[in-house]
């Protein structure tokens, strides 16, 4: 996959462009599938340099490389993908799903199929993505319940 198509190039604003904006515009998603790295880019210098918010052992603004993204290789030789469904948003839509992933990763599941459900974009893997996330809170859950049994 293209991780930076022409299309999305032409919606990037330059860097810099956007500092003065408290609530800019996220353009696209890069994301990991083996982790929990993230990244969302606002502005691209038309080369190889994003500014964004990026998520991974910390949340912070900063600077990455689209070298360095396509580079990447994880476990099983994946690399950085992009989130093709993803719809440009603010910055600050960006960061609440974040804190609500954190506090309650089911319900930001059920948020995102209902958004995408309401925008007519809804998929079936979508709908098998729902049903890892609750698979695996079920099996946290029964561990949990196991763990207070003993």
């Amino acid at each position: 996959m293209k991780l930076l198509t022409k299309e999305l190039r032409g919606k990037l604003p330059p860097l810099y462009s956007t500092e003065n904006d408290p609530d800019p515009l996220v353009v696209c998603k890069f994301f990991s599938p083996t982790s929990n790295w993230t990244w969302y880019a606002t502005e691209f210098d038309g080369k190889d340099t994003f500014f964004g918010w990026v998520v991974g052992f910390e949340k912070e603004l900063g600077y990455f490389s689209l070298t360095e993204l396509e580079n990447v290789k994880g476990p099983f030789g994946l690399g950085i993908e992009r989130d093709m469904y993803f719809e440009p948003r603010r910055l600050s839509e960006v960061k609440a799903y974040h804190e609500k992933l954190e506090d309650d990763p089911l319900e930001a599941q059920l948020s995102v199929l209902k958004a995408k459900q309401t925008a007519g974009t809804l998929s079936q893997d979508d709908i098998k993505h729902a049903g890892m996330v609750l698979a695996e809170a079920v099996t946290e859950l029964k561990d949990k319940m196991a763990d207070l049994a003993k």
